[in-house]
C-alpha cells in the first residue's frame, strides 16, 4: 500500500498518510496542532520520503553558497583586470612572460594549480593600483548580496615585454604650397546663370497674373478664330492684326503651336491674306507665322515681306497702308532686289562702295581676309516662285580644286544670259565660308523672273529700297509723305523676320538707320512725328532702328562672318534719354500724380522690346522690369484682362491684355538680332 511521509515544519514530527496528498493541500499536525500546506511549508515534497532537516545543515548550506559567491567575484575581478590591461597595452595585443610556454592551437591550456604559482607572484593584501585605472572603473558590489569577507585580490599580470623598436620614420616632406586660385573662364552666353528678376513671392504673383490673362484671351476668341470687336472697314483692316497679336501672345506665353485655338487663328489669317494690307497687321502676321513654324507658311511670309518693302516711303518709314502685289509683281520685285543685292552691307553706308581685291585661289582659305566674308545672303530651303534656275552642281567645288587656268574673269557673259549672280565681288565657284553646301552666290535669275521685272510698274521700279543709295545722300524729309515711328517700329520687326526667309532686306534696313539718325530730336530722343514731343515709346523705337545697321554688319542666323561689337555713341545717348524719360513717367504713377488707369501699356511693351533686344536688365540705374510689374499687377481686372483706357488700341481689351502679357513674359520678338548684338558699350 502506498504511504506518503510528511514532516511537521514546527515539531519536525514525521507524519504518514495512506492516501495521495496534492501539493498545497492544507494539513494539521496531530501533535502540535500547526496547520501547514503540503509541499510548500513542508521541506519534503509531496509523494517523496521526508528527510528531517536540522538548523546545523541549513548553516552549512549557507556557508557553501557564500563561498561560491566569493569564488565568482574573484574570477570576475580577474577578468576585468585582464580586459583593462589589454586595452592599456601599446600594441593592444596579449603578451607572454619570459620562460612561460605559449599555449598551442591543439586545445585549451590546462588550468594552473595554486601550488604552481611562484612565491613572488602570490597576491599581496594591498595590490598596487594600475596607472590607467580610475576609481570609477572598479566593479561595484551588488547591494542585494551580503558583504563578502576579506577576500584576496587576483595576482597582477606580468609586465608586458618592451615594444619592438619602430622603424625610423621617413624624413618629413614639406607640404606642397597651395596653388593660387585660378580665375575660371566666364561661361558662354548660352550657359549663363539665370538672372533672378523678381523675388520669389512677386514672381508667383506674376505667374498667376499671366495664367489669368491667358484664360481671358482664350475666352475672347471668336468662332471663326479671330479676336476683336471691330466691324466695317476698320474691322477689315485691323482685325487680322488683332488676331495675329493675340495668337502670338499665346505662343509667347507658352501655349504650344499645335493648340486648337492657335491653329484656328492660323487658319483665319491664311484665309484673310488679301486683307493684310495694314502695316500693323502685316508685321504681326509675319511674327505669328514665323513663331508658328509651318513650312507651308514660308511663301506667305515672303509675300507679306514684299508688301512691307513696297510700302516703305522715301523717308525710310511707314504709314498705315502697304500695297498688295500680284504674283507676277512679287516675282519681278524679288528679281530686282536680288539682282543688285550687296555682298557687303557696309557699301550701303559709304559714299563709294568698297571693292574687295580679286582673291588668289591658290592661297589657303584660312589666310583670306576679304570684306566679302563679312556677310553672305542665306538661301532659303523653299525657293520663292520661279526666281532662280537650277544650280550647277559643279559650282559646289572647293576653291582649292579650281585651277587658275579655269578662271576667266574677262570673258563676257553670253548674250542670252544677261542676269548675274547676287554676289558680283567673288568668283562663281566660291561657296559661303561657313557652310560650303549653301553657296549663295552661284544662283542665276530665271528668264521668267527677268521678264517679270521688266513688266513692273514705274512706281515699283522707283521703290525707296531700289534707290537707297541716291536717297541717303541727303537728310530724310519726315513731313512728306506722311509717316510715323509707331508703324515704322512694327515694320522693323517684320523686316527682321523676312531676312531669315531669304528676302533681301539690306537696303530697306539701311534706309531705316538713315531715317532714325536724321530724325533725332534736340533731347537726343525720338517722337511719333516731327511736330510732337519726345516720348519713351518712340525713343525705344528709334533705338531699335539703330540696331539694324549693326545687325547687318554682324553674322546672320547661321553665324557667317566675324563678330563686331556695338560701339555707337548715338545709341548711348539714346539710352540715357530713355532712362530719364522712363523714370519720370513711372514716378508720376508711383507718387499718385497720374491715375493708374492712364498707364500706357503700349509704351511699357515698347520699352520691354528694346531692353530685351539689347539684353539689358537695367536702363542706366533704373530697374525697368520690377517697376513695370509694380504698375501692371494692380491694374489687372478680375476677369484677367487689362483696361485699354491709357492705350490708343481701338478700345480693345484683347490688345491691351496682350501688351501686358508680353511685358510680364519679357518676350523678345527679335531673338536673332539679339544673338548678334552685344550690349551698348560692351568691350
Amino acid at each position: 500500500m502506498l504511504a506518503v511521509h510528511l514532516t511537521c515544519p514546527r515539531c519536525t514530527r514525521p507524519l504518514r498518510s495512506n492516501r495521495l496528498i496534492a501539493p498545497g493541500e492544507m494539513l494539521r499536525c496531530p501533535r502540535c496542532g500547526v496547520s501547514f500546506r503540503a509541499g510548500i511549508d513542508d521541506p519534503a515534497s509531496a509523494g517523496a520520503p521526508s528527510v528531517p532537516a536540522s538548523p546545523h545543515g541549513q548553516r552549512i548550506l549557507l556557508a557553501w553558497m557564500v563561498f561560491a559567491a566569493i569564488i565568482l567575484l574573484a574570477f570576475g575581478g580577474l577578468g576585468v583586470a585582464v580586459v583593462v590591461s589589454k586595452r592599456s597595452s601599446p600594441a593592444n595585443a596579449p603578451s607572454i612572460a619570459a620562460g612561460e610556454a605559449a599555449p598551442t592551437l591543439d586545445g585549451p591550456a590546462p588550468p594552473l594549480k595554486r601550488s604552481d604559482v611562484p612565491e613572488a607572484d602570490k597576491p599581496s593584501p594591498h595590490p598596487p593600483k594600475a596607472k590607467n585605472e580610475s576609481p570609477s572603473a572598479k566593479p561595484r558590489p551588488d547591494p542585494l548580496l551580503p558583504p563578502p569577507p576579506a577576500q584576496r585580490t587576483p595576482p597582477p599580470l606580468p609586465e608586458p615585454p618592451p615594444p619592438k623598436p619602430a622603424r625610423p620614420a621617413p624624413a618629413p616632406v614639406d607640404p606642397p604650397k597651395p596653388e593660387k586660385p585660378r580665375s575660371l573662364p566666364a561661361p558662354p552666353a548660352d550657359e549663363a546663370p539665370q538672372v533672378r528678376w523678381l523675388p520669389g513671392r512677386v514672381q508667383r504673383q506674376v505667374d498667376r497674373s499671366v495664367d489669368n490673362g491667358i484664360e481671358y484671351l482664350r475666352r475672347q476668341q471668336r468662332a471663326n478664330g479671330s479676336w476683336g470687336h471691330q466691324s466695317g472697314k476698320i474691322g477689315k483692316r485691323f482685325t487680322p492684326g488683332i488676331t495675329a497679336l493675340s495668337a502670338l501672345t499665346l505662343i509667347e506665353c507658352g501655349v504650344p503651336a499645335k493648340d486648337p485655338q492657335v491653329r484656328l487663328a492660323a487658319r483665319y489669317l491664311r484665309e484673310h491674306m488679301p486683307d493684310l494690307t495694314a502695316t500693323y497687321s502685316i508685321s504681326l502676321a509675319l511674327l505669328f507665322f514665323d513663331r508658328l513654324g509651318e513650312a507651308s507658311d514660308v511663301p506667305r511670309i515672303r509675300t507679306l515681306a514684299l508688301r512691307l518693302i513696297a510700302g516703305q516711303k522715301t523717308s525710310g518709314g511707314w504709314d498705315y497702308h502697304c500695297p498688295a502685289l500680284s504674283e507676277d509683281e512679287e516675282l519681278g520685285l524679288l528679281a530686282l532686289l536680288y539682282k543688285d543685292r550687296p555682298t557687303n552691307p557696309r557699301d550701303l553706308f559709304l559714299a563709294e562702295p568698297i571693292k574687295p581685291p580679286v582673291p588668289d585661289l591658290e592661297q589657303p582659305r584660312e589666310d583670306r581676309k576679304l570684306d566679302g566674308d563679312l556677310y553672305r545672303p542665306r538661301p532659303s530651303k523653299v525657293p520663292p516662285l520661279d526666281l532662280f534656275v537650277a544650280m550647277d552642281p559643279s559650282a559646289n567645288r572647293k576653291p582649292a580644286d579650281v585651277k587658275p587656268a579655269e578662271k576667266k574673269p574677262d570673258a563676257p557673259p553670253p548674250a542670252d544670259k544677261r542676269s548675274s549672280p547676287p554676289d558680283k565681288s567673288e568668283p562663281a565657284a566660291r561657296p559661303a565660308p561657313a557652310d560650303p553646301s549653301l553657296p549663295g552666290d552661284i544662283r542665276r535669275l530665271s528668264k521668267r523672273a527677268l521678264e517679270a521685272a521688266s513688266r513692273l510698274s514705274e512706281s515699283l521700279k522707283q521703290m525707296p529700297a531700289l534707290r537707297a543709295a541716291d536717297l541717303m545722300k541727303e537728310l530724310p524729309d519726315l513731313n512728306e509723305p506722311r509717316t510715323d515711328n509707331s508703324n515704322t517700329q512694327f515694320a522693323i520687326l517684320g523686316l527682321l523676320i523676312a531676312e531669315n526667309h531669304d528676302v533681301p532686306m539690306e537696303r530697306a534696313m539701311a534706309l531705316l538707320d538713315w531715317r532714325f539718325r536724321g530724325a533725332l530730336t534736340f533731347q537726343f530722343g525720338w517722337n511719333y512725328q516731327p511736330s510732337l514731343p519726345t516720348t519713351p515709346a518712340m525713343t525705344a523705337a528709334g533705338l531699335m532702328g539703330l540696331a539694324l545697321k549693326h545687325g547687318l554688319l554682324l553674322p546672320n542666323a547661321r553665324d557667317r562672318g566675324r563678330n563686331v561689337t556695338v560701339r555707337d555713341p548715338l545709341i548711348h545717348r539714346g539710352f540715357a534719354t530713355l532712362n530719364g524719360l522712363l523714370e519720370s513717367y513711372v514716378a508720376a504713377f508711383q507718387f499718385n500724380q497720374t491715375r493708374l488707369e492712364k498707364l500706357d501699356l503700349y509704351c511699357l511693351w515698347t520699352v520691354e522690346r528694346v531692353a530685351v533686344l539689347y539684353n539689358l536688365r537695367t536702363l542706366g540705374g533704373f530697374d525697368w522690369y520690377p517697376a513695370g510689374v509694380q504698375l501692371l499687377l494692380p491694374l489687372q481686372r478680375d476677369d484677367g484682362s487689362w483696361s485699354s483706357a491709357g492705350t490708343i488700341a481701338l478700345d480693345e481689351p484683347s490688345v491691351s491684355t496682350s501688351f501686358a502679357l508680353l511685358f510680364l513674359k519679357r518676350s523678345n520678338l527679335a531673338r536673332d538680332l539679339t544673338r548678334r548684338l552685344n550690349a551698348p558699350g560692351a568691350e
